[in-house]
């Protein structure tokens, strides 16, 4: 009876579904639905807080572990440069033992090749230069070897001034032409061109490369040592005819990895002189086919004339 009751002897009585709508004045179906509404409110919260915290754990415990890799690889780190200074050291005073008594060998040589010491046989005149030019390149391999060292070891120090590149290469070819009867052409035309470089560094790739040239002319063939100036770098060439270079040296020696065999050693003088090239900004590039020769160009960039 809509909720009502009467009684027989008094006033009406409400129900208490009807009670509660007095007094409150919202459906009890409304505020159950509103309590339900509140708590998935806070289940909710509740998660992405729980999410937050394992996100912040899972940062900090990555945080840790990337400080004691980094601690353990500055420790790892000082124990390589401290191992590489020590093998420069030693090669240094390798260097230093070996110069010493290779210096008076490769001095009285030339002396007997210049005719100081008196006339000599051609036979015994020929001796002398390839004694003395295998000196030189012991001497050379020293100087190698310590340059390596010194770079792997972050102990070196370039010092850069205004190279006049035309009369260096031309040092470095009057000076292999006393130690050997094989020619040795050089090509130089316009301007005397100067770079910004380390002037013995530049000695010792020429040197690098006109060696290997002469390991590997051949018989009756000779050499080309030219020199070019381009519109912002200068060209440094070694031309020889000999039996050239195979694919897999070639690669050897561009990429810088492994050794560079050669018919007479490793190549270390080759991969030498393309950290250098890369020390000064530079680059060497091989044109070689086999059995029809090689020409290795370094390039050194600037290329200023010389007006003086």
């Amino acid at each position: 009876m809509n909720g009502t009751n009467r009684g027989t002897d008094g006033p009406p009585r409400v129900s208490r579904p009807e009670l509660r709508r007095l007094d409150t004045g919202v459906p009890a179906v409304g505020r159950a639905s509103g309590e339900r509404g509140c708590t998935g409110q806070n289940d909710a919260m509740m998660w992405l807080v729980v999410a937050l915290a394992v996100m912040l754990v899972a940062t900090s415990s990555a945080l840790v572990r990337e400080r004691r890799a980094a601690s353990a690889l500055r420790v790892e780190n000082g124990r390589w440069r401290t191992a590489a200074r020590q093998r420069a050291d030693r090669v240094a005073v390798l260097g230093h033992e070996i110069r010493t008594p290779l210096s008076l060998v490769i001095g009285g040589a030339e002396m007997l090749v210049d005719g100081t010491a008196g006339e000599l046989t051609p036979e015994a005149q020929e001796l002398s230069r390839t004694i003395a030019h295998h000196s030189g390149r012991m001497v050379t391999l020293a100087d190698d070897l310590l340059v390596d060292a010194r770079i792997d070891a972050g102990l070196f120090t370039m010092h850069v001034t205004n190279v006049d590149v035309r009369r260096l290469a031309l040092a470095v070819v009057r000076d292999t032409r006393r130690l050997t009867s094989m020619p040795i052409r050089f090509e130089s035309r316009g301007a005397p061109p100067r770079v910004p470089a380390d002037a013995g560094l530049v000695r010792q790739v020429l040197v690098n490369l006109v060696n290997n040239a002469v390991r590997h002319a051949g018989p009756d063939s000779d050499i080309t040592v030219s020199v070019r100036r381009m519109e912002s770098s200068v060209l440094l060439s070694v031309r020889d005819a000999g039996a050239g270079m195979d694919p897999e040296t070639k690669r050897a020696l561009l990429d810088g990895e492994g050794e560079v065999p050669t018919e007479t050693g490793h190549g270390l003088g080759l991969l030498i002189s393309r950290r250098i090239a890369e020390l000064h900004g530079g680059r060497l590039v091989v044109d070689t086919v086999s059995g029809r020769g090689t020409t290795i160009t370094l390039v050194l960039p600037g290329g200023g004339a010389d007006d003086g």
